[in-house]
């Protein structure tokens, strides 16, 4: 008789056992890595496809806001698509310089939690952009937890900072009864919804805003748009790593604790995945690897902690030393770092102010 498969786990493990990806990258030569890139980059943004119409930006600033340590902070809103806008926090150096044009860096926050759960999701206005920069949307301070208060280091360090909800966090949440505090579940849920008409999909929607965010932040005329970073932690990570691949405007990257293998990602104790991460068919041509190797050869930080719960520091590694060898391959070492530290699911800020001060 036959074997019975029951569970997602058995199916995912057949469709995963003996595959191998078409556009996996096994570039050996420049040449046969731009060969790759190309292919790659076209059938990555074909994946992607599902992405709402854009709408004129229509920003406006709500508040502004002194913080200790010399740091000015704005809150500003622009129109994404139809039905959708987005909130964000613009952090600087607050010197009353106005004729200056600041590197700039995007930073991508992750799935919020806390000490119990610090993967968990919490649905509620301090989530999101609150915990990137560590401001609650009346402007009152709010605990950072694993990003470690990055944004608001990175503007004491002279950068101008730019961090926005994505759908289904922050105020672009729910409230708790109606999203089901679960988990990732809230993630799910929204990209459920979205689908309920087939017209877009929960992945290319970060993406459509993360693109409409970079529109308004190159817009700015305190910023140079020559100089835009991008980074984030965890889902915030991830999705640094899609859009830096694809994006030209993002110069410089560093991605810290993100999931780049696909196997751990999908076979350890918890299902790693959710519908704010899944780029959907991504795993039938590439691998979680792909985006960050398609970032080659811009300067690209990754960032792995030692104890961090989600993944061994062998199986987040790895991943990073396959990218880091395609860079000495295209001759590009000195832009490539894997920064291994003494640390859990969380961003290791001295490192990524010295790459962002080196490269921006």
């Amino acid at each position: 008789m036959s074997k019975r498969s029951y569970t997602i786990k058995d199916y995912l493990r057949h469709r995963l056992d003996g595959h191998k990806p078409p556009l996996a990258c096994s570039a050996e030569t420049p040449e046969q890595f731009r060969d790759w890139r190309r292919q790659f980059i076209r059938r990555f943004r074909k994946a992607l496809r599902r992405r709402p119409e854009s709408v004129p930006l229509n920003p406006e600033t709500l508040m502004t806001r002194s913080l200790p340590g010399g740091v000015r902070a704005e809150k500003i809103v622009f129109n994404s698509s139809p039905a959708m806008s987005v909130p964000a926090w613009v952090l600087m150096p607050d010197d009353g310089a106005t004729d200056i044009r600041r590197p700039a860096v995007f930073l991508i926050p992750g799935h919020t939690g806390n000490d119990v759960e610090p993967h968990g999701r919490v649905v509620d206005t301090t989530s999101g952009k609150a915990w990137g920069v560590g401001l609650n949307p009346d402007g009152s301070p709010c605990s950072t937890r694993y990003h470690n208060d990055i944004g608001q280091a990175l503007a004491r360090a002279g950068f101008l900072v730019y961090c926005q909800d994505f759908l289904g966090f922050g105020e672009r949440a729910g409230t708790p009864e109606y999203m089901r505090n679960l988990w990732n579940h809230a993630c799910n849920l929204v990209g459920q919804a979205l689908v309920v008409f087939d017209e877009i999909d929960l992945a290319a929607v970060h993406y459509h805003d993360v693109v409409r965010g970079i529109d308004y932040l190159a817009s700015r005329a305190d910023i140079d748009p020559r100089r835009i970073g991008m980074m984030g932690c965890s889902l915030g990570g991830m999705w640094t790593n899609n859009v830096a691949a694809l994006e030209r405007r993002v110069r410089v990257a560093v991605s810290c604790c993100s999931y780049s293998n696909l196997e751990s990602h999908i076979f350890r104790k918890k299902l790693g995945l959710c519908a704010a991460q899944t780029v959907p068919g991504l795993a039938a041509f590439a691998d979680l690897t792909a985006p960050l190797a398609a970032i080659a050869p811009k300067p690209l930080m990754m960032q792995v902690g030692r104890h961090d719960p989600g993944m061994a520091v062998e199986e987040a590694a790895a991943p990073c030393r396959e990218v880091e060898r395609l860079y000495a391959m295209l001759g590009r070492e000195e832009r490539c770092a894997v920064d291994i530290f003494d640390g859990g699911h969380e961003i290791h800020v001295p490192a990524v102010i010295d790459w962002f001060r080196r490269w921006l």
